[in-house]
């Protein structure tokens, strides 16, 4: 298992690699490029992970846990045992990426952007149900 603590990888391009059996703690990882890689048994703990580029990845059994992914990119992405725990996900692209079975109780955002078809099967809040329906077109008036 290969493992990283507080290292700083900001800006770094690791497109179309893969990842294996890794961990990242505590770790500065601002604007990395991990799309289109595979990235299986993978743990990203307390690491910022703001405007990180995940775009046509796959993910297999992998987990971020209390991270900072504020404008992270997560296009095209497959998830196959998955989760954000307590993570900011505040101004994440989700497009064209399927959310079912996923749970974002525990996540914070204000604003995350996704394409209809990608919401279903989401598990959200209440308070995120409404903050989501702005994809939707829908105007809530109080």
């Amino acid at each position: 298992m290969f493992l990283l603590k507080k290292s700083d990888l900001a800006n770094l391009a690791l497109h179309s690699s893969a990842i294996h059996r890794s961990s990242f703690i505590d770790c500065k990882l601002t604007g990395i490029d991990l799309s289109d890689t595979l990235l299986q048994n993978v743990t990203f703990k307390n690491c910022l992970l703001n405007l990180a580029g995940f775009s046509f990845s796959r993910f297999k059994s992998a987990t971020f846990i209390d991270c900072d992914l504020r404008g992270a990119e997560f296009e095209n992405v497959d998830f196959k045992n998955f989760s954000f725990v307590r993570c900011n996900l505040d101004d994440c692209m989700f497009a064209e990426t399927s959310l079912a079975g996923l749970d974002f109780t525990d996540n914070t955002f204000e604003k995350i952007t996704a394409t209809i078809p990608s919401l279903k099967g989401l598990k959200v809040t209440r308070d995120q149900a409404l903050k989501l329906s702005t994809i939707l077109g829908i105007v809530i008036e109080n």
